[in-house]
């Protein structure tokens, strides 16, 4: 008694370029877990039918594939989505990146449809454009529209509704945040699993890290900082990620010889079992639109430093309560912070279990249940 037939439930459509594994693919993929089914029926657009993430996505999802060719496929993609849009006449548009909400802006636009669109943003895209990007004025132009003509934006953050209010000339109330998450029983499991690399069995401090090398990482600061920690103390420092900056990294590591004490690891399935072994975290970045892997490091027992970038640190951090937070860019405040680490056990094992009672203010059932009633505030406009 009392449960929704299944005419009666919500149509969400999800619209995503690819679930290749990243921050937004791997929440947008715990959000089709958890939303319940009784109030309901999910479907997954996806621009390309790739990423290791599909295989996690639960068996009774509608999954629609427009199968983008190359980087000129935009207007196709837009008569596709259309396609989509009218098989599945969903209640709710959920889209995520801001490819996605363009193609889904100028569909919803172009074909009239009425359909309340929600667009998620983990940052201000309009950062990752760069100076000599041939097509940036056009990028720019497709943000500001996407963004104006959606019916509601979700950051992750305080700092990103700010920046992107100011930055799109978005009214404030129409942009919502809802704070990113971590399963925290997943983590739970997945860190106690074995690991086979020869540094985390051995009894020196372990400095870790995780994310794309790229240059707003910040990870060329992580070498010179870690560089001036070796001067004082033998440790280690490993990088998890891949990226077109890893190069540069290689080079500095030779330059400043570090060689044998800079381990670079690839994309990890099962990134926890490292941190959980490690000694201390470092998110190094310039920018963030919240920063993830904070919460992940504090889910796993381990302290962390971050740089105080906008966005996201300073709004999961308390410096000197649950973890320490630097100046962006200053090396040697970074090497200090964690020479302090290293050195002072006692905070260390406070940070440590002070962090992972602020990771449980992150669940992933605390977000699901705030898009669920997003969903159903919308659908019901």
């Amino acid at each position: 008694m009392g449960q929704k037939k299944r005419s009666d439930r919500l149509k969400i459509l999800v619209v995503i370029p690819s679930l290749v594994m990243g921050g937004a693919e791997r929440l947008t993929v715990y959000m089709l877990q958890r939303l319940s089914r009784y109030k309901f029926d999910l479907a997954l657009c996806l621009f390309e039918d790739k990423g290791s993430l599909l295989n996690e996505l639960p068996h009774n999802i509608k999954i629609y594939n427009l199968e983008k060719k190359n980087r000129w496929s935009f207007f196709r993609l837009i008569f596709a989505l259309n396609k989509v849009i009218k098989n599945y006449n969903p209640d709710v548009i959920y889209t995520r990146m801001w490819y996605a909400t363009s193609v889904a802006t100028a569909s919803k636009l172009l074909y009239f449809n009425k359909i309340p669109l929600i667009a998620n943003e983990e940052h201000n895209h309009k950062r990752d454009i760069l100076p000599d990007d041939p097509f940036g004025n056009l990028k720019r132009l497709f943000m500001n529209f996407a963004h104006r003509k959606a019916d509601l934006v979700i950051v992750p953050s305080e700092g990103v509704k700010g920046d992107i209010s100011q930055s799109y000339n978005l009214n404030p109330r129409k942009i919502k945040v809802i704070y990113n998450s971590v399963d925290l029983e997943l983590i739970e499991k997945s860190k106690e699993m074995e690991i086979k690399h020869p540094w985390f069995k051995e009894n020196i401090p372990i400095i870790i890290t995780l994310g794309r090398l790229i240059p707003r990482k910040g990870f060329l600061d992580l070498i010179k900082a870690f560089h001036l920690v070796c001067s004082e103390l033998p440790s280690g420092l490993v990088f998890i990620g891949e990226g077109k900056e890893r190069p540069r990294l290689e080079k500095l590591t030779e330059e400043l010889s570090l060689h044998g004490k800079v381990l670079f690891l690839s994309h990890q399935e099962n990134p926890f079992k490292f941190m959980a072994r490690s000694t201390i975290f470092v998110l190094s970045s310039y920018w963030e639109g919240f920063g993830n892997v904070i919460i992940e490091s504090m889910a796993c027992g381990v302290p962390v430093i971050a740089t105080r970038c906008p966005y996201g640190p300073d709004e999961i951090i308390t410096d000197g309560v649950n973890g320490l937070l630097v100046p962006v860019g200053d090396i040697d405040a970074m090497a200090r912070a964690i020479l302090r680490l290293l050195k002072d056990e006692p905070l260390r094992l406070n940070l440590a279990k002070a962090g992972k009672r602020r990771a449980k203010d992150f669940r992933v059932e605390k977000m699901v249940a705030e898009y669920e009633g997003v969903f159903e505030e919308y659908a019901h406009k």
